[in-house]
C-alpha cells in the first residue's frame, strides 16, 4: 500500500516575525472577551463609587480643604493613597483613587500578557499555532494589542463616567490617561518577565514583584515630600520620580494635568517591548532565558501524597499572600490610630 503524504504548504515570501498577528489578536479577544470585560466593567464602576464617595462626604469647600490638609501631613495616607494635588472635589477624587486604580490596571495588563504567550507556550498551545504561518513576534504582539486596547477603552471609560457625574472634562482625561498608561506601562513589564522564565506563574510573580518595587518607591517618596501651597499640595521626594506609579500620580488629575508625562509611561512600555522581542530570538519556544533548577534524584516521603503535591505546588503562592496579608494588616493598624483626626478634621 503506498502512502501519500502531502508537504506542508510553503512560508509565503512576504512573512515576517509578525505574520498572523490579526488572527492571533482575533483569537485573544474571543477568548478574553469576557474576562477583560469584567476588569474593565468593574474597575469603571468602582471609580463612579470612589465619586459618589467623594461627593457624598465632602460636600462644602472647607470640608474639602480639611480632607487634603489632613491627607498632605499624614505619612500612612501619602503611603496608602498617594499625593495630594489640591483641594478640589476632582483633586481629592484623584487623591483617593489613581493609587489603587493604578494598581489593578497593572495587575490586568500583567496577567493579560501572560496569559497569551508564557501560557500558551507552557499549555503547548503556541507550539499548536506555530504549525501554522506564524512570526516569531506575532504572539506577543497580539498579546500586547489586546492589552493596550484594553487599557484604552479603561481610559476612556473612567474619563466618560466622571464627565457624567460632573467633574471638568479635562481632568477626568487625565484621571483615565493616569490609570490606563499605568497599565499599558505594566504590560511592557509582562512581556519581558513572560520570556525570562519557562513558567506562566513565575512571569506572573516576577511582574507582581516590579509593581511591588514601584509602589514601594513611590511610598517612599511620597513619605519624604515637602507640603506647599498652604497645605493642600504635596511635592513628592525624588524616589517616586523612579516608579512608573509614581509617574501616574505626578500626571496629578485636576490640578496641573500634566500630559507629558503620559510620555513617560508609554516610553517606559516601549522600552521593555523592544527588550522583549530582542529576547525572544534569543530562546526557543517554550523555554526561558532563565532554566529551571534540576531537581533531587530522589523525592522526598511526603511528596507522592496529594497533600504533599497540594503543598509543592502552592507553598510559594500562600507565602506570598501571607506576606502581602500581613504587610496590609500593619497598614491598616497605622492608618487606624488617624483615622479619629482625620474624620474630625473633615467635620
Amino acid at each position: 500500500m503506498t502512502v501519500v503524504v502531502e508537504a506542508a504548504p510553503p512560508v509565503p515570501a512576504s512573512a515576517s516575525q509578525f505574520t498572523g498577528t490579526r488572527r492571533l489578536v482575533r483569537l485573544a479577544l474571543r477568548r478574553d472577551r469576557i474576562q477583560l470585560s469584567v476588569w474593565v466593567i468593574s474597575i469603571v464602576l468602582f471609580m463612579l463609587l470612589v465619586v459618589a464617595s467623594v461627593t457624598g462626604l465632602y460636600s462644602t469647600p472647607e470640608e474639602l480643604r480639611n480632607i487634603a490638609v489632613s491627607s498632605a501631613v499624614s505619612p500612612v495616607a501619602l503611603a496608602t493613597n498617594g499625593i495630594v494635588s489640591g483641594d478640589s472635589q476632582g483633586a481629592i477624587v484623584a487623591s483617593q483613587s489613581v493609587l489603587v486604580f493604578a494598581l489593578v490596571a497593572a495587575l490586568m495588563s500583567t496577567l493579560a500578557v501572560v496569559r497569551h504567550t508564557r501560557q500558551n507556550e507552557e499549555t503547548g498551545r503556541a507550539e499548536m499555532i506555530g504549525a501554522a504561518v506564524v512570526g516569531r513576534r506575532a504572539l506577543l504582539t497580539s498579546a500586547l494589542i489586546v492589552t493596550v486596547g484594553a487599557n484604552v477603552v479603561l481610559t476612556l471609560g473612567i474619563a466618560l463616567g466622571s464627565i457624567a457625574v460632573g467633574l471638568p472634562v479635562v481632568g477626568s482625561l487625565a484621571l483615565g490617561a493616569s490609570i490606563g498608561g499605568t497599565g499599558i506601562a505594566f504590560a511592557g513589564v509582562a512581556a519581558v518577565t513572560a520570556q525570562i522564565t519557562d513558567g506562566a506563574r513565575t512571569a506572573n510573580g516576577l511582574a507582581g514583584a516590579a509593581i511591588g518595587v514601584a509602589f514601594m518607591l513611590r511610598a517612599i517618596g511620597d513619605v519624604n515630600s515637602t507640603v506647599v501651597d498652604d497645605g493642600t499640595r504635596v511635592v513628592s521626594g525624588w524616589l517616586s520620580w523612579l516608579s512608573p506609579i509614581g509617574w501616574a500620580q505626578q500626571i496629578r488629575p485636576f490640578d496641573d494635568d500634566a500630559w507629558w508625562i503620559l510620555l513617560l509611561l508609554i516610553g517606559f512600555a516601549v522600552v521593555h517591548v523592544m527588550v522583549a522581542f530582542v529576547l525572544i530570538s534569543h530562546r526557543d519556544q517554550g523555554a526561558g532565558l532563565v532554566q529551571p533548577r534540576p531537581g533531587p534524584p530522589t523525592a522526598a516521603s511526603w511528596l507522592p501524597s496529594a497533600w504533599g503535591l497540594a503543598w509543592r505546588m502552592q507553598r510559594m503562592t500562600m507565602f506570598w499572600w501571607i506576606f502581602a496579608v500581613v504587610i496590609l494588616g500593619f497598614a491598616y493598624g497605622a492608618v487606624g490610630n488617624e483615622i479619629d483626626a482625620m474624620v474630625g478634621s473633615s467635620q
